[in-house]
């Protein structure tokens, strides 16, 4: 079991290896545990919740994950496996929309609180003692938010952790600071995604280092969440689609139908006849691939140790997937989490 000291800077915190796990799987799979134990992984942020609004239905989840050894998956992992993901420390996270948090009333709120608690037990059995919830809040929705923490904790009895983004982490008095055990600083999701001229929204070091010039110590213990990935950015006559497979983007390059044009993006030249692999797109759209490298997470790292302001410190990255060698090396993922030490 992971415990944190007070809220007190430390030239040598203790780092927690962590991990994102944000698929919609019951399992790792053999690669992933593979990472897992070679890197020593100590805990896993489990996405078990993404929660949306709409008027039929009001807050409702759109996509459910258990924990991956509850009883009703031995069946299909022997038990070394189950053995081996049972040292590591799991952490249900719970996605909600700003939009949900905005447009639910007292009685609306009243009964999400009681929903999250009863299918956090049906879904983590009783192996839990926090949830960290996931919701970039406003000033519309701060109330909301903030009350549904107090509750949920009350209900619970467990710890309860959030995601802090870099305009929360910077201006504290604005946009308020959670009750929360912890803060997860997110360091990814940096710039305009739906901009056709943004380089890089994952990590961008000129958007998110006016976020940490002159930033005061947060209020709250921070961990800091650190990018893995990479994705696809589907754009029509310049408005954003969607974010779109990497691997579907790879297979309209395969087969020609995709071409890298000047300015560093791809665009599609043809359709198939049958619209099987190009179904949804029109010619003329364009993709714009982005990933961040060893140097960008490094400068990711350098202006996120500022941060730190706990003797515990959480890192995880965002996150577990089946091709965790993509732009990164092992030395790449053990370097990251011994720089903060």
């Amino acid at each position: 079991m992971v415990t944190f000291g007070l809220v007190a800077c430390s030239d040598h915190p203790t780092v927690v290896r962590s991990m994102y796990n944000w698929r919609n799987v019951d399992h790792p799979g053999i690669a992933e545990e593979g990472f897992l134990d070679s890197h020593r992984v100590q805990l896993v942020f489990w996405k078990v919740l993404d929660i949306d609004w709409n008027e039929a239905n009001e807050a409702h989840p759109i996509s459910i994950n258990e924990f991956p050894e509850l009883p009703s998956h031995t069946y299909e992992v022997d038990s070394a496996r189950l053995a081996r993901l049972a040292r590591i420390e799991l952490v249900p996270v719970v996605y909600i929309t700003n939009r949900t948090m905005q447009r639910c009333d007292g009685r609306q709120l009243e009964e999400l609180v009681s929903k999250l608690a009863r299918k956090l037990e049906q879904l983590c059995g009783s192996r839990w003692n926090e949830v960290q919830l996931d919701c970039d809040w406003s000033a519309s929705s701060m109330t909301n938010f903030f009350t549904l923490i107090e509750k949920l904790r009350e209900r619970t009895q467990r710890r309860i952790s959030a995601t802090i983004r870099l305009h929360q982490y910077r201006d504290p008095g604005s946009t308020g600071v959670p009750p929360v055990d912890r803060g997860m600083l997110m360091m990814y999701n940096v710039d305009d995604i739906k901009d056709l001229s943004t380089t890089n929204s994952i990590f961008n070091p000129e958007a998110a280092r006016p976020y940490f010039d002159g930033a005061s110590v947060y209020p709250l213990p921070l961990d800091i969440a650190l990018p893995s990935f990479s994705w696809a950015l589907h754009f029509r006559s310049g408005l954003f689609q969607g974010i779109m497979d990497m691997g579907r983007l790879q297979d309209l390059i395969e087969y020609n139908y995709c071409m890298r044009d000047s300015t560093g993006r791809y665009s599609l030249l043809k359709e198939d006849e049958d619209h099987w692999i190009t179904d949804g797109l029109r010619i003329g759209d364009q993709f714009r691939v982005e990933a961040v490298d060893s140097t960008l997470l490094q400068e990711a790292i350098d202006l996120s140790r500022q941060a730190v302001n706990d003797d515990t410190v959480r890192i995880a990255f965002f996150h577990l997937q089946e091709r965790m060698d993509t732009g990164f090396t092992f030395h790449t993922f053990e370097h990251a989490w011994s720089a903060y030490r």
